[in-house]
């Protein structure tokens, strides 16, 4: 596809995306200090990435317009997270005042968003993991899993021989600490969802939008450094050591300016969890 073309059909998404921020928030804008907008999806702009990819020349021209479309589907699910999903949660979880006594169908109302969350939690992590991918190697992720060895499995397989994605490592133990907690219980064995309900325990905690926080923060940073041909910068508590220092896996492949994410973002907060 003509470059022309794939920047027309980008202005067109993040158009509809601007489009609906405006029209649910009525215009108002969030901005950290330093006067960038809060929102990562206006962060998160495509013709930035294009530009850095264009200029840094790290990648073959051909992986340009499949990184484009998945980038597409990480934004729709960051916004069906943060922009549906977590309002209508955050208005049903106080509407009847979020106790113990509160009443059996808010409860389970509650437990239906806690499931929604988590596997569409998951499933923008799986977007992600399709996106870096198939920028690297120029393969889809779903050709490389096997009865054997899974996605996840096939793509921190990659990452640990690629120093210029090392910094996603640690997520590794996250998505799978997060797997077997609820997503595959939920999919394959006794719902979690269901036994919580059943006991009475709380539903919606910061574990609920662990994933999801773990995205928003620092990722889209050091993937605009890593297509423009300079090294990643932005890291959060995973990558520093209990000294406060970088872990020394990460040296050789960051910048020497490196520090921790600011102006990070949580989902929690915004439900004032």
């Amino acid at each position: 596809m003509e470059l022309d073309v794939l920047r027309e059909k980008i202005a067109k998404f993040d158009a509809l995306i601007r489009a609906a921020l405006e029209e649910k928030h009525q215009g108002k804008v969030v901005r950290f200090p330093n006067g960038a907008e809060s929102n990562v999806l206006v962060q998160w702009r495509l013709d930035t990435f294009v530009e850095a990819f264009v200029d840094g020349a790290v990648y073959s021209p051909e992986r340009l317009e499949p990184a484009v479309y998945d980038l597409m589907d990480i934004k729709l699910q960051v916004y069906f997270i943060t922009e549906v999903d977590l309002r209508q949660y955050s208005r049903v979880l106080y509407s009847m005042g979020h106790t113990e006594h509160s009443s059996t169908h808010h409860r389970l109302a509650c437990a239906s968003f806690d499931q929604t969350l988590r596997m569409k939690s998951r499933l923008l992590w799986a977007c992600i993991m399709n996106f870096i991918y198939g920028l690297e190697t120029g393969k889809r992720l779903d050709d490389q899993k096997s009865a054997k060895r899974s996605k996840r499995a096939a793509f921190f397989r990659m990452v640990q021989r690629t120093p210029r994605w090392r910094f996603m490592e640690p997520y590794e133990a996250e998505i799978r600490q997060y797997d077997n907690k609820f997503r595959t219980p939920e999919l394959h064995k006794s719902s979690p969802t269901r036994v919580a309900a059943l006991l009475g325990a709380r539903l919606f905690g910061p574990e609920t939008l662990h994933l999801i926080n773990r995205d928003v923060n620092a990722i889209w940073e050091n993937v605009i450094a890593i297509v423009g041909g300079k090294k990643p910068h932005a890291f959060t508590n995973v990558h520093f050591g209990p000294d406060g220092e970088l872990d020394r896996r990460f040296l050789e492949s960051c910048d020497s300016n490196s520090k921790r994410a600011s102006g990070q973002t949580s989902c929690c907060a915004r439900m004032g969890v």
